[in-house]
């Protein structure tokens, strides 16, 4: 009777063994493993896997800096043989997006059609457009007194100015990471990115602006002992007084000088911050 018991616990068990899958905690900044975390399988695709690895995002205060990659087709046998090492620098293709609750999620609102008379702006300037040919090609009239009729141009290069992608709307006043300046979104182009305007009086249009360089002038950054948002007064790395002013998609932060000068600061790692109020 015990070696059936045995035989039977044995058969229950074996599944179990062979249906262990494993999910890696991926630094985004490194694109380092950070941990692994192994659970059962249960035919789910590794569902408590990855939720047991979203957890410890949250717990470590990882939010947009990490990620849960599944390791593919890599589970222990019935033996319990050794697996094979693991590169420590695994580089998922394509590369995994932050995984937090706010995370921007693409809209079509940036490759809707276009309809005539529509602002639209190409090659950084303004147009209006005055038609479209049977392929799919503008007609365009530019908006600088000039008139000049630019046509044969292809939907992919035009920008719409309205409506809102990844998070961010038209008209936004948002901070530009690689200049470290206030600017204002003024259009969104085809393949998820932006065209900005300077705030600085001289108004210059700059297209092709990723995502990940504009800063949100909202907003707050979460870790599991404190919150960082926009507004708060801080003390910096250099013991200087700051205020943050923006919250980068990456997690970091930009902070403003209280000197009477002013002057941002991009590309912040909020745990090198004390929070004063």
């Amino acid at each position: 009777m015990k070696g059936i018991l045995l035989l039977a616990a044995i058969a229950i068990s074996a599944p179990a063994f062979a249906n262990i899958c494993e999910v890696d905690l991926i630094d985004l900044r490194s694109n380092r493993l950070i941990s692994r975390i192994r659970a059962d399988d249960f035919g789910d695709n590794c569902r408590e896997g990855m939720k047991s690895c979203r957890f410890e995002i949250r717990q470590r205060g990882l939010h947009g800096r990490a990620d849960c990659v599944r390791v593919e087709g890599r589970f222990p046998d019935r033996d319990n043989r050794p697996l094979p090492d693991y590169d420590p620098i695994p580089r998922p293709n394509p590369r995994p997006l932050p995984d937090y609750d706010q995370r921007p999620i693409p809209s079509s609102a940036a490759r809707r059609l276009i309809n005539n008379g529509e602002t639209v702006i190409y090659a950084n300037r303004y147009f209006r457009v005055l038609g479209v040919s049977f392929d799919g090609r503008f007609a365009l009239q530019s908006m600088d007194g000039y008139n000049t009729i630019s046509n044969n141009i292809p939907r992919e290069q035009l920008s719409v100015t309205n409506g809102c992608n990844l998070g961010i709307c038209v008209s936004e006043t948002t901070i530009q990471t690689t200049s470290a300046r206030y600017a204002r979104v003024v259009a969104l182009s085809f393949n998820d990115q932006f065209v900005t305007q300077s705030m600085d009086g001289y108004n210059v249009l700059s297209s092709n602006v990723d995502r990940r360089q504009i800063a949100e002038t909202k907003g707050c950054v979460s870790s599991s002992y404190a919150q960082v948002c926009v507004g708060n007064q801080v003390i910096d790395q250099f013991n200087r007084y700051m205020t943050v002013v923006g919250v980068q998609l990456d997690g970091r932060v930009v902070l403003r000088s209280t000197d009477g000068y002013n002057v941002l600061s991009a590309n912040i790692d909020p745990t090198r911050l004390v929070i004063t109020r």
